[in-house]
């Protein structure tokens, strides 16, 4: 295998290895936001079905406040997630192009290679065969 071909294959595998570490976060992310919404929605609906929801409006505003805060943070996070893990995909087909490239050169040299040996061959099995029939 040539140094090409093993260099494409080591930067593949590394882009592959990016584009899953990109893929997780996102993920990540997305549970994070749903975990936001959940607990948006169970404030909302402590405050409207508590007998005592009155007695704590301003500690529950100020959480939803917080709650509203964080998911825009983590949409905004989101976000760019998902633009990193486009640039990575696009990487790593970049990249799985390198190693397609290389080993259609590898081919190339190897096809060159036996073509050479087959020539060779071919050139010292003709000039026994002129020898011999010389000598004959």
């Amino acid at each position: 295998m040539s140094d090409r071909l093993a260099k494409a294959r080591r930067i593949v595998a590394v882009r592959e290895q990016m584009h899953k570490v990109a893929e997780w976060e996102q993920a990540r992310l997305v549970r994070e936001h749903a975990d936001l919404e959940r607990t948006r929605g169970e404030l909302l609906a402590s405050y409207d079905h508590d007998q005592f929801g009155r007695l704590f409006a301003g500690s529950v505003a100020r959480r939803l406040a917080q709650v509203s805060r964080a998911a825009q943070v983590v949409a905004e996070a989101r976000s760019r997630q998902e633009e990193k893990v486009r640039e990575e995909a696009l990487a790593l087909k970049r990249a799985e192009r390198l190693e397609a490239n290389a080993e259609e050169a590898a081919r190339s040299e190897a096809d060159k290679k036996a073509f050479q040996v087959l020539v060779e061959a071919s050139a010292t099995s003709s000039s026994r065969d002129r020898d011999n029939a010389s000598l004959a």
